[in-house]
């Protein structure tokens, strides 16, 4: 009984026995634990590829992991700590006795490593094609397909072997070296094969042309260059085809509109195709004569004739095509417009015109009929007027006004009884004039 109990106190005395001696030393240290000294060593941590890493920690030869228990300021780290250095306290308690006792403190550095390189995870091979200004910039995202670090990649840290800007002297195929560091300057690096492209046609502007021929051997040659209205390539041109072939030639048998099917290559084999037309043109003046006439119409209306007012013409290379802009048929609404003009064009001939005057020399179609007044004692006078004499009078253009006895009306009484000859005249809008009785 008397040596359990000696055994028990054991257990006891020997922590504060530690205690007392720990304390002391600190006190000779001139030191508290509570700011202990630096052991003056580092104890590396290396982070792992989660980017976490731990402290190892070797306990004196007096620790009891029965009894005792370590406490650590920090003992796990991650990439927020990677470069640094962090000051560790660690703590040895006897967790056992009633009242848990520390009897013993240490302290050290511990440095943070991430010695892992990150991982380009980059495409082998990519396509840059040249944009409509003749370049392109190669970037990092275009061939990025997840690079990845424990930590973290700083991106201001990439390096291209190479000019990132490609432009059309450098179509084809480009071996592009790309290196970057994690914030702790582990590298890593990949090859990516850029292929560079010139894939836009070139654009493709026409224009129609016109051939002027003087005589009927005339021949003229059209080519690329006289359709042309500003076509460009954004890297350049190289060749052109009309119909197939590099020009045509042009003559008399060719007068009017012709379809062109124009094909445009650039330097890099793009092609565009666009379509215009060549006017071939015959400019030998042709040769007439006009003449100015007048036309009386002998009803509503009345055509012009050509051979009223031009002759054929000759010359060129075909007999000319007369061409009349103007209505040949003239109507009694043309009277008051004299003179008119017709105008009329031959072939690779001027606009050109004659006057035509329009005239009504036909007079009003006068037809009338008798006319009876009642008078009764208590009317005693009354009139008339042309329209109680009118029997269907007419114009062939519009009537205008009439007089009856030199009046617009005449005036009859009771001595007037009787028959009363009366004189009417009817003129129509052209001041033709038709009388009767």
């Amino acid at each position: 009984m008397k040596l359990d109990y000696l055994k028990n106190w054991g257990t006891i005395i020997l922590p504060l026995l530690m205690l007392l001696v720990s304390s002391v030393s600190l006190k000779a240290d001139d030191s508290a634990p509570s700011t202990p000294p630096p052991v003056g060593m580092y104890a590396p941590v290396y982070l792992n590829a989660a980017g976490l890493g731990e402290y190892i920690y070797s306990p004196p030869p007096f620790y009891n992991p029965v009894t005792d228990s370590i406490g650590f300021t920090q003992k796990f780290f991650s990439c927020a700590d990677a470069n640094d250095t962090v000051r560790v306290y660690i703590t040895i308690t006897n967790v056992a006795l009633s009242f848990p006792v520390t009897y013993f403190w240490d302290t050290t550095d511990v440095v943070v490593l991430d010695t892992i390189a990150p991982f380009l995870n980059l495409s082998s091979n990519f396509a840059l094609s040249l944009n409509v200004w003749g370049y392109d910039t190669l970037r990092f995202s275009d061939v990025n397909l997840g690079s990845t670090d424990n930590c973290s990649i700083d991106y201001s840290t990439l390096n291209f072997s190479r000019d990132t800007v490609f432009n059309c002297s450098e179509v084809g195929n480009h071996f592009v070296w790309i290196s970057a560091e994690d914030e702790s300057g582990n590298i890593d690096s990949a090859m990516v094969t850029v292929s560079v492209n010139d894939v836009l046609p070139p654009t493709l502007v026409l224009k129609d042309d016109t051939l002027y021929f003087s005589s009927t051997t005339a021949q003229d040659t059209v080519r690329f260059s006289d359709l042309d209205n500003g076509s460009f390539d954004n890297c350049g041109l190289d060749s052109a085809t009309l119909n197939n072939q590099s020009y045509i030639v042009y003559s008399c048998a060719d007068l009017g509109q012709n379809a062109v099917n124009v094909q445009l290559w650039d330097i890099n084999g793009n092609n565009s195709v666009g379509n215009t037309n060549v006017w071939v043109l015959d400019t030998v003046s042709p040769t007439y004569t006009k003449s100015d006439t007048v036309l009386y119409l002998n009803s509503t209306a009345q055509a012009l004739s050509r051979t009223d007012f031009v002759s054929p013409a000759i010359g060129g290379c075909y007999p000319p095509v007369l061409t009349i802009y103007s209505d040949t048929v003239l109507t009694c609404s043309d009277i008051v417009t004299s003179p008119n003009y017709i105008v009329f064009q031959y072939t690779n001939g001027p606009l050109d015109s004659v006057s035509v005057s329009v005239l009504d020399t036909l007079p009003p179609a006068l037809s009338l009929t008798n006319d009876t007044i009642y008078l009764d004692g208590i009317i005693t006078t009354d009139s008339i007027q042309f329209s109680d004499l009118d029997n269907g009078s007419f114009d062939n253009c519009a009537l205008d006004s009439a007089l009856v006895n030199g009046s617009t009306y005449t005036s009859f009484s009771c001595v007037d009884t009787g028959a009363n000859q009366v004189t009417v005249q009817l003129w129509d809008l052209g001041g033709n004039l038709a009388t009767g009785m």
